[in-house]
């Protein structure tokens, strides 16, 4: 019998990885003994393989169909179609995974082809209908819709946390992520300036500073780019735990696991942290809604603009979570 081939798509940024890990996971269930392909960039790629759901990978690239790397986008396609596709799933339905979506139907007209419609989902411009629930609620309702049940994250495959990483960690510590995600591309003009969705880093040097003074070491995550933010916090609280460029996908769930608490703005991280059991204080500006991207379960704190939130205010719910019994691993 012929082995069926799946394609799941998704371009999307690290935190939507970590909130559509069960969806993947779902599909993969659905689809037993099918060969699952992922249709995505390297970095989701990397942080997606721990969990064993997919056979093979699509790295795209982004060679446009027109000019200098019409040839390399012609040999996407090309190794795209080899694989002939029982069904093709499209979790981000941008104008990129639409175009795959069309050389697709033209190839293998016989595929079931979805997509999920997040452009629905309230972000930050008005869009027709919008639908203000949760991300991964929506993607379960879509999962349905195409008769897939939907299944919570199983993270059996993550294993044991890196010996390194361990190591490092101190018995009571708790994480904060003073990053936040940055303008899109060349459509930049649609979303705000990132600022809009960034805590100050005197403010995260705040609640370090309280954290340390209350037998709590702060651990400061994100990319190396937030370097300046990570100084600050060290200024304030020298022992501060430098984590900068140190984490994956993998290595959140751990951490999220042992931390007393995570306080972080609209980031991937906190998803990551999230599906690791870790109580998450999260912090919103009016948009997006953290109604459709806060992490599920997180304790929210919005204010427009959200530089005007106060650390005092921040504070009070740490310190009330810290009081709270830690969740089970």
């Amino acid at each position: 019998m012929t082995q069926n081939n799946v394609l799941v798509i998704l371009y999307s940024a690290f935190g939507d990885l970590a909130l559509c890990l069960p969806a993947l996971q779902a599909v993969k269930q659905h689809h037993p003994g099918a060969q699952l392909v992922f249709l995505t960039r390297q970095n989701m790629a990397d942080n997606i393989k721990p969990f064993n759901i997919f056979s093979d990978f699509l790295i795209d690239r982004r060679e446009r169909p027109l000019g200098a790397s019409k040839n390399e986008f012609g040999k996407f396609i090309a190794r795209m179609n080899q694989r002939k596709f029982s069904h093709v799933y499209d979790l981000h339905n941008n104008d990129r995974s639409r175009m795959h979506r069309l050389f697709l139907k033209l190839h293998q007209p016989r595929a079931r082809v979805t997509a999920f419609h997040r452009q629905k989902l309230e972000l930050y411009r008005p869009v027709r209908n919008p639908v203000n629930k949760p991300f991964n609620e929506a993607v379960s309702d879509f999962l349905r819709q195409c008769g897939v049940t939907p299944v919570a994250a199983d993270l059996s495959a993550v294993g044991e946390p890196d010996a390194a990483l361990v190591a490092a960690l101190p018995e009571n510590f708790a994480i904060l992520a003073p990053g936040g995600s940055i303008a899109r591309g060349k459509n930049s003009r649609l979303w705000p300036p990132r600022s809009i969705k960034m805590w100050p880093a005197r403010n995260f040097a705040e609640i370090a500073r309280r954290l340390h003074l209350n037998g709590v070491q702060p651990l400061v995550v994100g990319l190396e780019a937030e370097r300046n933010s990570f100084n600050v916090i060290r200024d304030a609280c020298p022992q501060a735990i430098d984590m900068l460029g140190k984490t994956d996908g993998a290595a959140f769930i751990h951490l999220g696991r042992r931390a007393k608490l995570m306080v972080a703005g609209d980031t991937g991280a906190a998803h990551w942290a999230n599906l690791g059991g870790a109580s998450i204080v999260s912090l919103f500006g009016a948009k997006p809604p953290a109604t459709v991207w806060a992490p599920p379960g997180a304790t929210v704190i919005q204010r427009e603009p959200l530089p005007l939130l106060e650390a005092d205010e921040v504070w009070q719910v740490v310190e009330q979570t810290l009081d709270r019994p830690q969740k089970p691993q």
